[in-house]
């Protein structure tokens, strides 16, 4: 009987030191992967600092470019417009032609100006919206005009269909 005893405690201490073990490699890689993912959340922390950084210098970076882009389009403009009111003095419709594109052509670049400067306000969460109403056939006969002289140039024609009076409120 004490034979039995002795062989089952040594069974049981066997058992145990087998349970032992298993925690001890259990706690280890418990350890392991508690690092890794410290480590792990270390570098998610620097990268999201990195994209919130450059997402900084980027709204920096259109707002001063859209301011430094706007002064002087705005004095073209204002030359472009000087030069229109001579000519249409002196009635010489050849050269008010291109002075009329170039009006054309800075009023539309000024507008993608002022929409990287809303852009830039839109991240910055300052952007006011104001809602207007346009009619859309103004719209695609500027449009028209843009294209008008590479059209010109290769031959090409553009067809633009679009009620008069349609409107839309945005």
């Amino acid at each position: 009987l004490r034979e039995r005893s002795q062989h089952h405690m040594f069974k049981h201490q066997l058992s145990l030191q087998e349970s032992e073990k298993r925690y001890r490699e259990a706690n280890k890689k418990l350890k392991q992967e508690i690092h890794q993912r410290i480590e792990m959340e270390k570098k998610l922390i620097k990268s999201r600092e990195a994209a919130e950084e450059a997402n900084r210098a980027k709204s920096h970076f259109l707002a001063k470019a859209s301011h430094e882009l706007r002064t002087p389009l705005t004095v073209i403009s204002g030359y472009a417009e000087l030069l229109k009111e001579e000519l249409e003095e002196k009635a010489d419709p050849a050269l008010s032609e291109p002075v009329d594109e170039m009006l054309l052509s800075s009023g539309q670049l000024l507008h993608l100006i002022n929409d990287l400067l809303d852009l830039s306000k839109a991240e910055a969460g300052k952007l006011e919206l104001q809602l207007e109403t346009f009619y859309l056939s103004k719209l695609t006969d500027e449009i028209g005009e843009s294209f008008k002289p590479l059209l010109e140039k290769n031959n090409n024609t553009l067809h633009i269909h679009c009620p008069s009076q349609l409107s839309l409120h945005m």
